[in-house]
């Protein structure tokens, strides 16, 4: 690919990753014979439009620093627009995230801990939207860029946030497939339950550690304003997790009816799909995961519609 095509779009390379598989999504939703709620697809073209506003204001922040007042020092210290939107827009894009993850924990186990661990996942989600909001507002008051670096307490609530509650997502996930593999008892099963829990790991492993990234460069060189480089792709990073999810299990599921996936074949999948549905079947004193070999709606009315009962 010649270097003047990368220069110019490679800034745009998320959105077009997002792009694509928006169109992967639409099309696999139209061949399905088990589509999408209304309010998974409302949540998907949604992040989209966000995504695409978000990179709207980032690209005017560009123009209006490297063209429009190339050389004029004292108008690169005025707070643009852009900069003030954009954290805001990235904690949309986190916190509904978030709270999508946080309603397939709900669904999958409805023991006291599952439920500790989704009220503790919304509280942080919002305490981190909380912050996204504080940086936003404190940008449109403050007239002086330089003066942004020293708005930490809020960026400690949105980034510190974010990391936490990304982290705990990850680990109820992967403990809800652990306990699961400790019951199952078969061979086939503990394998692809030890590829979604690494899948899990990995993946929820992604946005905390950008989270994590940016808070360090924060903290450790605000006045390089590096970290404003992981601000800009954070939020790009959650829409493409989750569509890559969401795709995923489109493909499983059209590859076979007999592929039973419940918690998704990609990384944060494990919270995102119902077509395999798990539950614990008790018989006396011993347990054991149950796993239905027919591929069902996303709704839970189904007769293997019982779930985890513990976490």
């Amino acid at each position: 690919m010649p270097s003047t095509v990368l220069d110019l779009a490679g800034p745009l390379a998320l959105l077009g990753s997002l792009t694509i598989q928006l169109y992967d999504y639409h099309n696999a939703a139209g061949r399905t014979r088990n589509p999408d709620r209304v309010a998974i697809k409302i949540l998907v073209y949604g992040l989209y439009l966000v995504e695409l506003a978000q990179t709207l204001v980032i690209t005017q922040f560009g123009w209006q620093c490297l063209i429009l007042n190339f050389g004029n020092v004292d108008d690169l210290i005025v707070t643009p627009l852009s900069v003030a939107v954009t954290p805001v827009l990235n904690g949309v894009v986190a916190t509904a995230v978030q709270f999508f993850f946080a309603w397939r924990i709900w669904q999958l186990t409805p023991s006291t801990i599952g439920r500790v661990a989704v009220a503790l996942i919304i509280a942080v989600s919002l305490l981190q939207f909380s912050g996204t909001v504080g940086v936003t507002v404190y940008a449109l008051l403050e007239t002086n860029f330089a003066e942004i670096t020293k708005v930490t307490v809020f960026a400690d609530m949105w980034l510190g946030g974010g990391f936490v509650c990304d982290i705990i997502i990850a680990g109820t996930l992967t403990t809800i497939l652990w306990r699961a593999k400790c019951r199952s008892g078969l061979e086939s099963t503990e394998t692809i339950l030890n590829r979604l829990i690494i899948n899990t790991v990995e993946t929820g492993a992604i946005t905390a550690t950008l989270a994590l990234i940016e808070l360090a460069l924060f903290k450790t060189m605000p006045e390089t304003y590096y970290h404003i480089t992981i601000e800009y792709i954070l939020g790009r990073m959650y829409s493409n997790v989750l569509l890559a999810t969401l795709n995923g299990r489109h493909r499983s599921r059209n590859a076979s009816e007999n592929v039973i996936n419940n918690f998704g074949t990609s990384a944060m999948e494990v919270a995102t799909t119902t077509e395999l549905r798990s539950y614990v079947a008790r018989h006396s004193d011993n347990a054991a995961v149950v796993i239905s070999t027919t591929v069902h709606t996303d709704e839970i009315d189904h007769p293997y519609s019982q779930k985890v009962t513990s976490l």
